[in-house]
């Protein structure tokens, strides 16, 4: 039940983007988000049995929509913030609760 309580959260903080992060989908995992992500240890894997929850900040929007696809898995230990957008065009502020 938790598990799936988490599912639309992280999902929802996908839509927080920011210019914060680094490296390409095709390249090795350069930060420990994407080695996290992509290339998990057994004891990252072991973390996350027992209920840890990795906050990954900074990926390109990319990365987010292959861990979608890749590790659908996995996504209730997986929460995204500041997530890069690839589209130029639009304003990329952020919305401040103040």
């Amino acid at each position: 039940m938790i598990r799936n309580a988490i599912r639309p959260l992280a999902l929802s903080l996908i839509l927080a983007f920011s210019a914060a992060g680094q490296a390409s989908i095709g390249d090795q995992p350069q930060t420990w988000e994407q080695q996290i992500l992509f290339a998990p240890s057994e004891e990252t894997l072991r973390a996350e049995a027992k209920g840890r929850v990795w906050i990954l900040s900074g990926l390109d929007e990319r990365e987010v929509e292959r861990a979608m696809d890749e590790q659908y898995d996995r996504l209730a230990h997986l929460l995204f913030v500041n997530v890069r957008s690839q589209d130029a065009g639009e304003d990329d502020e952020e919305d401040d609760c103040d």
